[in-house]
C-alpha cells in the first residue's frame, strides 16, 4: 500500500517535471520557436524514430528531450531547418504532460507490443548486466509507486494515453504502413502536413538509409540506439517464461491494442 508521504512526494515530483517542461518550452520562444510537438511514449517503444520523421515531414528540428536543457539526446537532427514548431522526445507520464503550461502544445504518441519493448531494453538498457531480460520485465510489470515510467508497470504507463483526444501511432502500423499511420497521426493533431513530405520524410528515415547515414557520420551510438527496427522479435529472442510474465501482467491493455486476441 502506498502511504501518504509517498503519494504526496510524487504529486510534488509530478509537479516539478510539469513546470520544467513547460519552462524549457518556454526557453525557445526567444529563438523564434513558439509551436512545440513532444513525442511521447514508454522507452524502446519508437519514440527517437517518430520524432525524427515527425519533424522531417513538418521540416523542422527535433531540439532534444522535453524539460531537459543541455541534454544530448540522440533524436537530435535537422538544426539547420527554419520553423517555428521543433519536436522534442520524451518518456514522461501522462500525468505529468497535463501539467505542461502552452498554448500551442501538440501531444504525439506512440505504443509499442511490451514483448519486443521487452527485448529492445534489454539490450539497450541492461546491455552486459547479468538476467537483464528479467531485470526488464520486471519494470515491465511491477508499479513501485513512483511518479516516472520506470516506477510503473507498461499498462499503467500506457492506459494514461489511451485517450481519443491523444493522437498515438502503433510501432508495428509505422512499420506496415507507415504513409497511412502518419497521415493519421498528422490529422488527428490537426496538423497539416502535405502527403508528398510525408512520403519524402519516411523515404529518408527508412531504417536502411539511417544506418547508411550514422555510418558514414561515425557515429556508434546512434547505430546501438537503432538495433534491428523489427516488429515480433520476441518471437526468437525472449524467453518463454518471460513471456507469460508479460502477457499475465499486461493482457488487459495488451489486448485493447491488439497485441492479443
Amino acid at each position: 500500500m502506498v502511504s501518504l508521504y509517498t503519494n504526496f512526494r510524487n504529486q510534488r515530483r509530478t509537479q516539478r517535471h510539469g513546470r520544467k517542461i513547460s519552462e524549457h518550452l518556454k526557453s525557445f520562444e526567444d529563438k523564434g520557436y513558439d509551436s512545440p510537438i513532444i513525442v511521447a511514449g514508454y522507452p524502446k517503444s519508437g519514440n527517437t524514430w517518430l520524432a525524427r520523421v515527425v519533424a522531417e515531414a513538418i521540416g523542422c528540428p527535433v531540439l532534444g528531450f522535453a524539460g531537459l536543457r543541455e541534454h544530448d539526446e540522440i533524436a537530435m537532427e535537422g538544426l539547420e531547418r527554419t520553423s517555428r514548431s521543433y519536436v522534442l522526445k520524451s518518456h514522461h507520464t501522462r500525468d505529468m504532460l497535463d501539467l505542461v503550461c502552452h498554448p500551442n502544445l501538440k501531444i504525439l504518441t506512440i505504443v509499442r507490443d511490451p514483448r519486443d519493448v521487452a527485448v529492445s531494453g534489454k539490450h539497450y538498457l541492461f546491455k552486459g548486466q547479468n538476467d537483464a531480460e528479467g531485470k526488464m520485465v520486471g519494470i515491465m510489470t511491477h508499479c513501485a509507486g513512483g511518479a516516472g515510467w520506470d516506477r510503473r508497470s507498461w499498462s499503467e504507463y500506457v492506459d494514461q494515453f489511451l485517450d481519443p483526444c491523444m493522437p498515438m501511432a502503433r510501432y508495428e502500423d509505422m512499420l506496415e504502413a507507415p504513409g497511412e499511420s502518419l497521415q493519421q497521426l498528422f490529422r488527428e493533431a490537426q496538423i497539416p502536413v502535405d502527403r508528398a513530405r510525408i512520403a519524402a520524410a519516411i523515404e529518408n528515415q527508412s531504417f536502411e538509409k539511417a544506418r547508411q547515414r550514422f555510418e558514414n557520420e561515425n557515429d556508434p551510438a546512434k547505430l546501438q540506439h537503432m538495433r534491428q527496427g523489427r516488429a515480433g522479435a520476441y518471437k526468437k529472442e525472449l524467453s518463454d517464461e518471460n513471456r507469460l510474465r508479460l502477457t499475465r501482467s499486461l493482457a488487459p491493455t495488451m489486448v485493447d491494442l491488439n497485441y492479443l486476441s
